[in-house]
């Protein structure tokens, strides 16, 4: 299933900062996820350690089993949709790095978060070259390029940390990339961009720091991006 590739293969933490980071990066769905603080539990525990002893940090098969277990509950219901709900918006959530570009597709219903879409992918050696804010908006538009049949013909909200491209599809931003991505957004029903905290960024951000293998089917040249 193409729309939890990006959550099943994350790789496991390596180190006390991956671990710390991939936690921090779903936590924002603890208060949806039914017993999420004991699910978490064992990688809280070789986390949770004094800067004195961070060289001791180990991740063995409690952790290991951890993992795939919160892995489950991102991409199994009550949190995970299979089809949209027809009542309301699509959120659309992105970021990119360096290494890659992250995004997730959401609903709030009845103030839950549910998820429907989560995708990774890595950057070309070329997009490395690009401005933070050709990146920033490269990685929404390859959301569209990739989930466009769950978009086409709905209300759609996006997030970004990106504050420059709020205004992308009603002004120009000065940046031929840019321009020619906002130019080819206008057949999708975008009712406002959002900029969103770093901070509260956090799947997004995770998954554009930890993309699995770039596809190679789309091609960005075919659009005149880049």
């Amino acid at each position: 299933n193409e729309k939890i590739q990006a959550i099943i293969k994350l790789r496991e933490p390596s180190t006390l900062a991956e671990a710390n980071k991939f936690l921090g990066a779903i936590s924002w769905y603890r208060k949806f996820i039914p017993q999420f603080a004991s699910t978490a539990a064992p990688i809280h525990k070789v986390t949770n350690l004094t800067k004195a002893n961070r060289k001791k940090f180990s991740w063995r098969e409690p952790q290991k089993e951890a993992f795939l277990q919160l892995k489950q509950l991102l991409i199994t219901s009550p949190l995970f949709l299979d089809y949209p709900d027809e009542d309301h918006p699509v959120i659309l959530t992105t970021d990119a790095s360096k290494a890659g570009v992250g995004r997730t597709l959401q609903q709030y219903i009845n103030g839950e978060t549910k998820n429907l879409y989560y995708h990774s992918q890595m950057t070309s050696s070329s997009q490395r070259r690009y401005d933070p804010i050709e990146l920033e908006a490269l990685a929404i538009w390859m959301c569209f390029q990739r989930m466009g049949p769950y978009l086409l013909g709905r209300s759609i909200i996006i997030y970004t940390d990106h504050c420059p491209l709020c205004n992308m599809m009603t002004s120009s931003v000065k940046n031929r990339r840019v321009d020619r991505i906002s130019i080819l957004l206008q057949e999708f029903n975008i009712e406002k961009i959002i900029h969103i905290k770093g901070r509260h960024n956090c799947l997004a951000d995770y998954l554009s720091r930890h993309p699995i293998p770039r596809e190679e089917e789309i091609f960005n040249e075919d659009y005149g991006i880049a």
